[in-house]
């Protein structure tokens, strides 16, 4: 390899064909000022530092590099997102609730509280999707909203199939009465 096995806490650089020189880094000063953190309402800095020494692979001339690749430890603080996204999701879920109390004969009624919830959430989505960082994969919050909308979407078909079958009962009870004094049915 390029460089020689380095001592815990030390680093080799080079400024180019000269041989890499040792730099003598001390671990007690790994840590990161939390005073300048802007987001600390939403996210909590850890005040490690972790330090990884590695060569780059060998580029076409056939020279390789020291990279030093520097970590910090961010984790979301989960009062924020519980009580601004959670909380609120939850409640407009929970108000699909109220489309079971509504009369059966009010259809528009039942899908116009449950369609106003599932835009609300569509909306609530789209600000939510300011407060997280973009990822390719989908995270707890990204799952807890796509389980709500999900909700409220079964909430919405199962309005759709008890209206239909009231509607369908209401016109069979209907026929049946007018089959029984000599409706279409009453020469059979």
């Amino acid at each position: 390899p390029l460089l020689p096995d380095l001592l815990p806490g030390e680093l080799a650089a080079c400024s180019g064909p000269p041989p890499p020189r040792r730099i003598n880094f001390l671990c007690g000063m790994c840590s990161v000022s939390q005073e300048g953190f802007v987001q600390q309402d939403a996210w909590v800095l850890s005040n490690a530092v972790v330090l990884e020494q590695t060569v780059t692979d060998e580029n076409p001339v056939g020279e390789q590099f020291p990279v030093l690749a520097m970590s910090l430890v961010v984790d979301r603080r989960l009062g924020f997102f519980l009580w601004n996204i959670g909380v609120p999701i939850f409640l407009m879920v929970f108000l699909s609730f109220t489309s079971f109390f509504i009369d059966m004969a009010a259809f528009g009624d039942h899908l116009s509280v449950t369609l106003t919830l599932v835009l609300t959430l569509a909306a609530f989505k789209y600000v939510v999707s300011t407060f997280v960082p973009a990822t390719s994969y989908l995270t707890k919050l990204d799952k807890y909203v796509i389980a709500a909308f999900f909700y409220l979407v079964l909430v919405t078909m199962q309005n759709l199939v008890t209206c239909v079958m009231y509607r369908y009962e209401q016109d069979h009870d209907d026929s049946g009465s007018t089959g029984s004094t000599g409706g279409t049915d009453g020469g059979q």
